[in-house]
């Protein structure tokens, strides 16, 4: 009997902890929101740039600008966004070698030599480019980066 009672608490510990619905995994992550805006040179979109955005907590989010110029930020999940607060954004677009529409979730780009870059080099590095945002909670967060200079 008391073996029977021991598998049964046994049992009852182990559904209540495996039907709590938290994933261990996915715990501790920051919470992120929905981020899109536009990246243009000149007044024209531009095709397939990376937008990094690094907050001051050093998670970053990434996304990938479509033939609009229009792009969605990507922490964890595809699309899910950035984490709120300022943010220092860099932008770059490799002149070919590789697909960003390609790159793996959590995967930081592949660095980008400045002779490679089509855009103005000044742009690349989030700590130097000049671009910020400031993602907030309940706000739409779409931010228009409008580059200026040639490549």
């Amino acid at each position: 009997m008391r073996l029977f009672t021991l598998i049964c608490a046994s049992l009852a510990l182990c559904f209540s902890s495996c039907s709590s619905g938290v994933d261990p995994e996915t715990a501790n992550r920051p919470k992120v929101y929905p981020v899109t805006g536009i990246v243009t040179l000149a007044g024209q979109p531009v095709e397939k740039a990376v937008v990094i955005f690094v907050g001051g907590d050093g998670v970053t989010a990434r996304g990938v600008t479509d033939a609009s110029g229009e792009f969605a930020l990507t922490t964890f999940n595809q699309g899910d966004g950035a984490v709120a607060g300022a943010q220092q954004v860099g932008i770059l677009k490799e002149e070919a070698g590789y697909d960003p529409n390609q790159l793996k979730i959590g995967e930081a780009p592949p660095v980008v030599k400045a002779d490679r870059n089509a855009l103005p080099k000044k742009y690349a590095d989030p700590k130097s480019s000049g671009l910020t945002a400031d993602v907030k909670d309940g706000q739409k967060n779409h931010f228009p980066f409008e580059l200026t200079d040639k490549p």
